[in-house]
């Protein structure tokens, strides 16, 4: 019998490392496509989210003239539990990592829904929803409305908006480890702000980082002394809003001022910031790169712009994180921090490549907050 030779032991020392580097990256290949799940928050009575399947579906039947919009594959609603509430505008937010989806009510409460990819029906049992309140009711402002949430995945953490309907007052909640939040139970009051600002108007959190547009507020001096006013982008790490650093302020930046609402939505893939702001004219949501925020010039223009005149009344934006698609959904009349939503959504396909949404109508009654996620 023929033997074949052991190889020379630094043959072995380099061989083995490879051999285990490649049967490990071939062990953690994720095989299941981005999730194109559509969920579509609708404030009709009760409460509900209508869910698609494929959000492919819909995008095609609004690409094509005198097609029929598909109905959702799913409505979900719980009587029991959350009845019918005004949502936050923005306030769902989904978890594709742990099948949850997040709804947070206008006055602050927080709806948990299990399972949210197969879910349909009326729920009412704790393993598939629970509430929780964000502090109590008298941590709250006096008059105040909760808004957009984002939510982080990799650290587990739910993050809330939540501003006075004068704009003095702004502030973000978050909530940490909020995949195991107890039922009926008030979070501690945690929160951050950036002191000065006003009118918080949009969210987006990503990677341990938390991005938020403010529409107003005291005067930011770059490295050369010169004074900005008006609407500022801001990035906190570690829970903080540094006052002059990590902020994009000034004409440049084409945020209209003062500003009372606005959306943001991240590409994490591509380190992307879409941010649409009240009365941005001409009408377009603007794109930042996250670099953009950690450089020292405050003043400085967006990458590029998804413009279209008919973004007027564009309320909401949102992005998923493993996947190039942007939603939007209109407000009914001159867009505030409460107010009524209508049945028309935006879709943007690959919008890293640039050009105009589709819209069309949904089967809903109005539209407040838009997901896409799940896994596929």
């Amino acid at each position: 019998m023929v033997r074949t030779p052991a190889p020379p032991a630094i043959l072995r020392s380099i061989c083995l490392p490879a051999l285990l580097v490649l049967l490990g990256s071939l062990a953690c290949v994720d095989h299941n496509p981005p999730g194109t799940t559509l969920f579509v928050f609708d404030g009709t009575s009760p409460s509900s989210v209508k869910v698609w399947n494929d959000v492919n579906k819909v995008y095609d039947a609004f690409n094509t003239p005198g097609a029929a919009v598909p109905a959702p594959d799913r409505t979900v609603t719980s009587q029991n539990v959350m009845g019918t509430i005004t949502l936050g505008w923005g306030g769902m937010v989904e978890d594709s990592t742990r099948n949850r989806l997040y709804l947070v009510s206008q006055g602050g409460t927080v709806y948990s829904i299990a399972k949210a990819t197969t879910q349909n029906g009326d729920l009412s049992a704790i393993q598939d929803i629970i509430s929780f309140t964000l502090g109590s009711a008298g941590d709250h402002f006096p008059s105040g409305a909760f808004g957009q949430a984002a939510l982080d995945p990799g650290t587990d953490t739910l993050y809330v908006q939540e501003t006075s309907l004068d704009g003095a007052q702004t502030r973000i909640w978050y909530v940490a480890g909020v995949s195991n939040q107890f039922n009926q139970f008030p979070t501690p009051v945690n929160t951050f702000t950036a002191t000065g600002d006003q009118w918080g108007s949009g969210l987006a959190a990503q990677g341990g980082v938390v991005y938020s547009l403010f529409g107003a507020g005291n005067s930011i001096t770059d490295n050369t002394g010169q004074a900005f006013t008006g609407p500022r982008l801001r990035m906190a790490q570690n829970l903080a809003f540094p006052f002059n650093t990590n902020v994009l302020i000034g004409s440049l930046t084409r945020l209209p001022g003062p500003t009372t609402w606005g959306s943001l939505a991240f590409d994490s893939q591509r380190s992307a910031l879409y941010v649409y702001a009240q009365s941005t004219s001409p009408a377009a949501v603007l794109v930042f790169n996250q670099s953009q925020l950690s450089l020292n010039g405050l003043n400085q223009a967006p990458v590029r712009t998804l413009a279209d005149a008919s973004l007027g009344n564009l309320r909401i934006i949102a992005h998923p994180p493993d996947s190039d698609w942007l939603l939007g959904a209109d407000s009914a009349a001159a867009p505030a921090l409460t107010g009524a939503g209508t049945t028309n959504l935006r879709i943007w396909k690959n919008p890293s490549g640039g050009g105009a949404a589709v819209s069309g109508a949904l089967p809903v009654t109005e539209i407040r907050a838009v997901a896409l996620g799940g896994s596929n």
